[in-house]
């Protein structure tokens, strides 16, 4: 039986470049100012006074103890660490898609300080 010669096969590799689009970064958080008063048994009566001229009358105020408020400040920070890393994590993958090295830009940062 006759037999072809075997065709020699070629492989290539082609490096095709992705296109993904960078998405703009959120708006900035925008944050509202809030007051906080420190009441005591001493300045009770000033307080009530003073709060009745600045928000009037019908009044409402919330209270909150040492430990609960050390909880939110804790709570808050907590929030923003995270943030913080998220943020990082979303740079990083922006820098490897558009194949910035995200180390050439810390020491270009250094050198401009």
């Amino acid at each position: 039986m006759f037999r072809a010669p075997e065709k020699q096969v070629v492989v290539q590799s082609v490096e095709v470049e992705r296109k993904i689009p960078l998405q703009s970064n959120p708006k900035p958080v925008t944050l509202g100012d809030a007051k906080y008063y420190v009441v005591t048994a001493d300045n009770w009566d000033e307080f009530i006074e003073t709060y009745k001229k600045e928000n009037g009358d019908p009044w409402v105020f919330y209270a909150m103890s040492v430990r609960g408020y050390e909880t939110m400040a804790l709570n808050v920070a907590e929030v923003a660490r995270y943030l913080q890393q998220q943020k990082a994590i979303i740079v990083y993958y922006e820098n490897a898609i558009s194949g910035e090295d995200p180390e050439e830009e810390v020491e270009e940062e250094k050198e401009e300080k």
